[in-house]
């Protein structure tokens, strides 16, 4: 009997520790990076993720609310992203497959 309650709870145990956060133990793994464009992906990200902070109508000086705005900032936001200082709330972080996905943009000269 003892055995048995220690291998059940052995393989719960076990079977717990299979994902290192939240984000990887309920994703599906559907992340796209495939063609990746400004307007199919890379806009929603910003518009969701960075432009309640970073808009004309802000005074931090950094505008990343259009397309020739991101790709002027685009080495500066990689860098803060990367740093881990942008965004600066847990609340809006950046996902892995959104970064992936802004990363592959990036790659492929930025696409419209």
């Amino acid at each position: 009997m003892n055995k048995y309650f220690f291998i059940f709870f052995l393989t719960i145990f076990l079977a717990s520790c299979t994902n290192s956060n939240e984000e990887d133990a309920f994703s599906n793994n559907d992340c796209n990076t495939d063609d990746v464009s400004y307007l199919s992906t890379v806009r929603q990200i910003v518009n969701t993720k960075c432009v309640s902070c970073h808009s004309s109508g802000t005074t931090n000086g950094i505008i990343l609310e259009d397309y020739d705005n991101l790709v002027f900032h685009i080495q500066n936001v990689f860098f803060q992203i990367n740093s881990d200082l942008m965004p600066p709330s847990s609340s809006i972080d950046l996902t892995e497959c959104e970064i992936n996905q802004m990363e592959s943009w990036y790659e492929n000269e930025m696409p419209l």
